[in-house]
């Protein structure tokens, strides 16, 4: 890979699981973690040192009401985000 990168979950909207994708360029500590629309964390899916490489995880939400969710990368100093909609 060229580039750290979050990818957008599929499929979008899901139910009752969906897919995200991402990509290191260097060794990095990576936090994924799942936010509702009020910026409460919802679910923390990786938080651990990574080598360069794609990657993939599965998110199957239990006990979340169907709406918007943010995906969001930390990686260093940066941090990327995509939206994702759940429906019930």
């Amino acid at each position: 890979p060229h580039e750290i990168a979050l990818h957008q979950n599929y499929p979008n909207p899901f139910n009752p699981e969906t897919s995200l994708r991402y990509t290191l360029d260097t060794n990095s500590l990576v936090n994924i973690s799942i936010y509702d629309i009020t910026g409460k964390v919802v679910e923390t899916l990786i938080d651990k040192e990574h080598a360069i490489g794609n990657y993939k995880i599965t998110w199957a939400p239990k006990n979340l009401p169907s709406g918007m969710y943010i995906a969001r990368m930390f990686v260093g100093n940066d941090i990327y985000t995509q939206k994702m909609m759940l429906m019930k």
